[in-house]
């Protein structure tokens, strides 16, 4: 496995090649009670056999602490870095070697770090506590954390592309220890953390139960779980208003195109973590506004491809993507203000007590 240190890939070392056990078969044979088989067939789609090919590593030189990866008596750890500065590339999809993180920040990133502090609260971390950060994407979660924790705490990111995980430990000048592994087969022992923290990431898992199932085991008793998911299309405008057309001009990528929207209503998301184990269970909707200063501005990242949406737009021929921004400028024509373009993004902040 390559670790990656103040943008410069280097080795690092080699993490043991048996993931942890996971969660127990009983527990993996529970009923999802969220997937319909259409919206699982749309998941396996969008991430065609991702989860096979996941080799289990760390990028990096960020601290570990005493948390162990492979929990099979394996013990690797990576030592203190100090914080630097330092941005990484990856690929759109966390596919190839590279991509454009300011184009992904201003697509993605931008709308999502609006809901981190709420987050982070709902997951209660403190000084010194050990939290992980699933689908950490360039780290932005996992940087904001660190933050709360201090010295004495220990942050770790995770996500399925290597490309990501190099993307977040450049990101953080190298400072910052990132797996790669999929959510369902953490590397990690039991009982291993405070509290995971998931934002923007489980509406895409092929199974959200199974995600859940083993957030729940590498969190010990009484720690937290706290995830994020988009609301409705409507309450999405940015991304829903895209979504719908492009499934007008694609209609058989209509599902693969909503899954940003899966877990938009609160009983499916109490339900699941209902049915994964969890107690004190809580779904609350938060709302954060912000704006486009053009229509320019809002399609500079999707004509760059940066995520799922914006990949397939710049698929199309150029006269078919003539018709797609005309037809989303018109749908986005009540949100103007003059030049600027006034949005607001809904997302549901879930938490669940182990």
């Amino acid at each position: 496995m390559k670790g990656c240190t103040a943008g410069r890939v280097v080795d690092t070392y080699f993490v043991h090649s048996t993931l942890t056990a996971v969660a127990s078969s009983a527990r993996r044979a529970t009923v999802d009670a969220f997937s319909s088989e259409r919206f699982a067939r749309a998941r396996r789609a969008a991430v065609p056999a991702a989860e096979d090919q996941v080799t289990p590593g760390v990028c990096g030189s960020g601290r570990l602490g005493d948390v162990s990866l492979g929990g099979c008596g394996h013990d690797e750890r990576v030592g203190t870095g100090r914080r630097s500065g330092g941005v990484g590339t990856r690929d759109a999809h966390g596919t190839g070697d590279s991509v454009d993180v300011g184009a992904y920040d201003r697509y993605l990133g931008r709308w999502s770090r609006l809901f981190l502090p709420a987050l982070i609260e709902a997951a209660a971390c403190g000084r010194g506590d050990r939290v992980v950060d699933v689908a950490t994407g360039p780290g932005d979660a996992a940087l904001a954390v660190r933050d709360v924790v201090g010295d004495d705490g220990v942050v770790i990111g995770c996500d399925i592309a290597p490309a990501m995980a190099r993307a977040a430990s450049q990101r953080s000048g190298g400072t910052l220890a990132v797996v790669v592994a999929d959510a369902k087969r953490l590397p990690f022992p039991d009982a291993t953390f405070d509290a995971v923290i998931c934002q923007l990431g489980l509406m895409f898992f092929p199974s959200p139960h199974d995600a859940l199932v083993e957030f729940a085991r590498i969190v010990r008793p009484g720690g937290r779980v706290a995830v994020g998911v988009l609301s409705t299309s409507e309450h999405v405008a940015m991304w829903g208003v895209l979504a719908a057309v492009l499934s007008g001009h694609l209609p058989d990528q209509h599902e693969i195109f909503h899954l940003s929207f899966s877990l938009a209503d609160p009983d499916t998301v109490t339900e699941l973590f209902t049915a994964a184990g969890y107690g004190a269970v809580q779904v609350e909707a938060h709302v954060r506004g912000g704006e486009f200063k053009s229509l320019d501005e809002y399609w500079e990242p999707i004509e760059r491809g940066i995520g799922q949406l914006p990949h397939a737009y710049c698929s199309l021929p150029e006269p078919v993507r003539r018709r797609v921004r005309d037809e989303v400028n018109d749908h986005l024509a009540p949100y103007r203000d003059g030049d600027r373009f006034a949005m607001s993004v809904e997302a549901l902040l879930a938490t669940g007590h182990r």
